[in-house]
């Protein structure tokens, strides 16, 4: 069969993970399965690069759930099956090129090493100390108006927890300017952002990141403009973000009816809708509905 993947001479000849020697037809490392495109480097090295301030320095390893919520909510484990894909082109008839992995942890132990102790112990942790008593509140099933400084707390902390996702499940989408622009205490652009309530707390925990890179477009080094549908939630309270690196293929995304209007979400960014009915007693059904939209959903998934 003939090889349809796209070559990509940018991407590294040799695995940062694994140190085989790549294909640059492939997307993820024959040996290790990594991300070569999109990946973060997940091993125990104490320095590297931080994706907020590219400094190469000591990294820290960084909770993406704030660790408070283990003191908190009673623990909960579960095994769950992680699926990348990539697109072979950009092409409708393309080839789809997938991996799966396994793991097991308690829904809120979820960790990556890709930022430095600066940062982790600085402005990451400021931005957890103010979003904790709005997330808990939520968390809890209080469904209230959000002040202006409460949407933009809330609205930051979101992003970089999605953000976080993206990189701990190898799909870093966030353009550095992006993350520059959150670690500088502003909301980057390309992003939305809404909250829900849902019936219960049974799916605390429970996660979906998935990117789409059919957009048919490219930037000028050849790789894929992508959209980004994301959900995680806390307790009985669901947090959901759809961005792009910016506001030009995020609007793009949207006319390609990728977005979630068809879920009435309650959106917080950059609208702070009024609380009520919407976005109130959603189920998980409701949730896998949106990820749909970016393809079938594994039977089970962090």
């Amino acid at each position: 069969m003939q090889n349809k993947y796209t070559i990509f001479p940018s991407q590294a000849k040799i695995c940062p993970n694994c140190k085989l020697q790549t294909r640059s037809d492939l997307p993820f490392c024959e040996r290790c399965k990594f991300d070569l495109r999109h990946g973060s480097v997940r091993i125990k090295s104490k320095r590297g690069k931080c994706i907020y301030c590219f400094e190469i320095a000591k990294l820290s390893e960084e909770h993406i759930f704030p660790s408070w919520l283990r003191k908190i909510y009673k623990p909960r484990y579960s095994s769950s099956i992680h699926t990348l894909t990539r697109p072979a082109t950009y092409e409708p008839d393309a080839l789809i090129h997938t991996i799966q992995y396994e793991s097991q942890n308690d829904v809120y132990h979820i960790s990556v090493r890709n930022v430095c102790t600066s940062c982790n112990n600085g402005w990451m942790s400021n931005l957890q100390t103010l979003a904790k008593p709005i997330v808990k509140k939520l968390a809890d099933g209080d469904w209230f108006e959000l002040t202006v400084d409460q949407q933009q707390i809330l609205t930051r902390w979101t992003v970089m927890l999605a953000i976080n996702f993206q990189s701990y499940g190898r799909q870093l989408c966030a353009s550095a300017h992006q993350r520059t622009t959150l670690k500088d205490g502003k909301i980057p652009g390309g992003w939305r952002v809404f909250i829900g309530s849902m019936k219960d707390d049974s799916c605390a925990g429970y996660s979906f990141t998935r990117p789409n890179c059919a957009l048919n477009m490219q930037d000028v080094d050849g790789t894929a403009l992508t959209a980004v549908s994301a959900f995680f939630c806390i307790e009985s309270a669901a947090f959901y973000t759809f961005s792009a690196s910016n506001e030009h293929t995020l609007n793009y995304a949207r006319y390609a009816d990728l977005d979630c209007d068809h879920v009435k979400l309650r959106q917080i960014f950059p609208n702070n809708d009024p609380a009520g009915a919407l976005g109130f007693g959603l189920r998980r059904e409701d949730l896998n509905a949106i990820q749909l939209r970016f393809g079938p959903i594994p039977e089970k998934h962090f």
